[in-house]
């Protein structure tokens, strides 16, 4: 396993990224990172995109995703679902460049809320929810729009992984596995975040088997995956919150041994949370580990200077 992190350090515009940022991941003890750009991937220059990439692999660390802007490939709108898959195909050419082994997309949302949002909190709205995310009908906008972007991937070289929530079109382990079936294709896969996953209560105080649940359902596809931690609020009416890793009631133990062995070489990355916030989890992940008999593997050498 090796550890990586997204939305720290590295400047969200990719014109503002520098030498001493990709040092700095590294010497905080990263060996990936996901990028969260917010530029708009069609002013993207292939050159923009591979002075990021150099930069990296002179550091030393991996580029382990880059953002597919979690644009709404489940529109019903025809022309609405073929623009987000413009989108998706344009960050699946950014990712090339960049040297990203995947690019992230979610499914997107109906809900009609989100689309007000400006860019820095557009991804947050892609998982908000509506009735309207569930059911055959986006699965199957979800499965064609897949299919087309698969054909983009292979052309780039990159794989599209996919991030799944209970709120999203991917609402459970067995839908994104059917999901991934019926797209066919070698160049889509998951990166697991078992935390959205957690649905109900009772998934709540039992993470052992909801993570052990959903390991043996998507363990053929998995590539990836994220660690944060959740806890259940007081009041009343049900809010499972994401919180950093350490903070809540998450099994680690049981979530480092299946991911170490569905994803030995794999990136699993700290994410959503401020740098000290990850600096924690990071500690504690690799605590947990040494006390498994696992280890997360170094970053690579960085590149001798001139």
């Amino acid at each position: 396993m090796r550890l990586g992190v997204s939305g720290v350090v590295i400047p969200h515009r990719i014109d503002r990224v520098s030498a001493a940022h990709v040092a700095e991941l590294r010497e905080h003890g990263f060996a990936g990172f996901a990028t969260r750009f917010w530029d708009n991937p069609f002013t993207i220059t292939t050159e923009q995109a591979r002075r990021v990439r150099a930069l990296f692999e002179a550091g030393g660390v991996t580029i382990t995703q880059a953002t597919g802007y979690w644009q709404p490939l489940i529109h019903p709108d025809e022309t609405e679902r073929s623009a987000g898959l413009r989108v998706l195909c344009e960050a699946i050419r950014v990712a090339g460049d960049l040297g990203a082994t995947a690019v992230l997309t979610g499914p997107g949302t109906l809900n009609p809320r989100s689309a007000d949002l400006p860019d820095e909190q557009r991804r947050w709205g892609a998982w908000w929810p509506d009735r309207h995310n569930h059911g055959p009908a986006p699965v199957d906008r979800l499965i064609r729009s897949l299919r087309e972007a698969a054909v983009e991937a292979q052309r780039h070289g990159v794989l599209i992984s996919l991030e799944c929530h209970v709120a999203s079109t991917i609402e459970s382990p067995e839908c994104a596995r059917d999901i991934i079936e019926a797209v066919g294709s070698p160049h889509v896969k998951i990166n697991v975040d078992p935390v959205n996953f957690i649905g109900t209560i009772a998934e709540y105080f039992d993470t052992t088997a909801r993570i052990n649940h959903i390991f043996d359902v998507l363990d053929p596809y998995i590539i990836s995956g994220d660690a944060k931690d959740v806890t259940l609020e007081d009041p009343a009416v049900v809010h499972l919150k994401e919180v950093p890793v350490g903070a809540g009631s998450f099994d680690f133990d049981t979530f480092l041994a299946r991911f170490a062995r569905s994803c030995p070489d794999g990136f699993l990355h700290l994410e959503h949370f401020p740098l000290d916030d990850a600096l924690r989890g990071q500690a504690i992940l690799r605590d947990r580990a040494a006390r498994l008999g696992l280890a997360f593997t170094a970053a690579v050498p960085a590149a001798a200077g001139p």
